[in-house]
């Protein structure tokens, strides 16, 4: 017999991974403070670049449809994003058959968000300066010119994430 989760097993699991974090590598874009980029589609499948956001900060989030930490983080997303304008938000699906699943995720959680994926996989695989997502989820903070100010791994909370995002507030 399978016996689901307590609710306060989940929560502190929760928590546990909310305080995950990265240190950028030696070489990363955070170290260098270059522009960053990387190759999207939207649902839709219209492809675009990263770099067509620039001139406002950018919220970048990994996550998967099939994650409940995930799950949390998009639905703080949708939450927050309804009081934010300053700071552009995607999320982005870090996961096999990405453009296939999306619609149907946003459809079914009501996200309003912008959803996209990375149609090659470069920044899941480690092959973008935005180094390899190795935790879903993951928050990268933009400034205004595309360079990674901070990154996060693991959901952020309402409070949490305002205080990630305050840095491309200044």
């Amino acid at each position: 017999m399978i016996v689901p989760a307590a609710p306060a097993l989940l929560a502190a699991a929760v928590l546990l991974v909310g305080c995950a974090g990265t240190t950028p590598g030696a070489d990363s874009a955070l170290e260098r403070g270059a522009p960053v980029d990387l190759d999207l589609a939207d649902i839709t499948g219209h492809a675009f670049a990263l770099s067509e956001l620039r001139g406002h900060p950018v919220l970048l989030v990994a996550f998967a449809t099939y994650d409940e930490a995930s799950l949390l983080a998009l639905t703080t997303l949708q939450a927050w994003s309804s009081n934010e304008r300053r700071i552009q938000i995607l999320a982005v699906a870090a996961q096999p058959q990405a453009k296939t699943l999306l619609p149907l995720h946003r459809e079914a959680l009501g996200l309003t968000i912008p959803l996209a994926y990375d149609p090659k996989d470069a920044w899941q695989n480690g092959e973008s300066d935005l180094e390899r997502v190795s935790v879903i989820p993951t928050y990268v903070l933009l400034d205004a010119q595309g360079r990674v100010l901070d990154r996060h791994e693991g959901p952020l909370e309402q409070k949490p994430l305002e205080e990630f995002v305050a840095s491309a507030r200044e």
